[in-house]
Parts: C-alpha cells; structure tokens; sequence
C-alpha cells in the first residue's frame, strides 16, 4: 500500500487520541509561548524517511519511538502498533470477566 504524508499524520492523530486523549501536541501558555504536551506522538519527517517519536518535556524534547523508515513501512509499524493496542484491550477485557 502506497501511504501518503498526510495519512501517516492522521494515524498519529488517532493514536493520540486514543492514547492521550486529544489530538494537539501544542498549546499556549498564559504569556502565549508554546509549549508541548508531554507523552504525546509526533511523526518526525525528513529527506530521508518518517520516524515515530513521543514528547518527553513541555520543551518540546522527542524520544524516538521507531527507527527511520519509508512512508509505506510507517503505515505497516503504526497499523501494528494499534492491532498490538487491540490485543492488548481484548485481553484486558477478557481477565475482567474471569
């Protein structure tokens, strides 16, 4: 499957939903200064491929997450990343009812 840029984004836009709750990696503080929200998801994207990395302070510092990798194996890594996230939930749900 051919992935583009922008449904890469919105794959990220999903998982920090999910994850974190709501979409925006950014806000402003009281002065108006931006400051990131820490724990989310930021699709990192250069010349030489696409990379997955999470916030790690209000400063905007990444972790990555992924190694580099073409536009296609990010979809296939992020489409794992949520089976993975749906196992898990399924498996959750089903100690529940034991």
């Amino acid at each position: 499957m051919r992935a583009s840029s922008k449904q890469l984004e919105q794959s990220v836009d999903a998982l920090n939903f999910v994850v974190n709750g709501e979409k925006k990696i950014w806000s402003k503080d009281s002065d108006g200064n931006l400051i990131s929200k820490v724990g989310m998801f930021k699709l990192d994207n250069s010349d030489v491929g696409y990379q997955l990395t999470k916030i790690v302070n209000d400063g905007g510092g990444e972790t990555d997450l992924s190694p580099r990798m073409k536009a296609g194996e990010m979809h296939k890594f992020l489409t794992g990343l949520f089976l993975g996230m749906d196992i898990q939930k399924k498996m959750q749900e089903e100690s529940e009812v034991v």
